[in-house]
């Protein structure tokens, strides 16, 4: 099924989410992958930050097969490195 059809059959989707089941079991190169998040994805379903990590596991997804499991890498987004504050110490 087309990025398309996906994103007008599954309108809860994000477009991030339709490109990636539409790239799956594909095998599309990293720069193929990289013209399609730039022209069919939304700019705010990622954080530009993010673009080289989100390349990265749709890269990744287009080696499994439709109907696997997918377990993706998380997004390094600094959260992890962002400190409390409020709390005084």
């Amino acid at each position: 099924m087309g990025f398309r059809n996906l994103e007008k059959n599954n309108p809860y989707w994000s477009s991030l989410t339709c490109l990636a089941v539409t790239v799956m079991g594909k095998e599309y190169g990293r720069m193929s992958i990289g013209q399609a998040l730039k022209k069919l994805v939304a700019k705010d379903d990622y954080d530009k930050r993010d673009r080289d990590a989100i390349i990265n596991n749709l890269v990744w997804i287009t080696s499994l097969k439709k109907g696997g499991v997918v377990k993706l890498s998380p997004i390094n987004t600094g959260v992890s490195e962002m400190k409390n504050t409020e709390s005084g110490g």
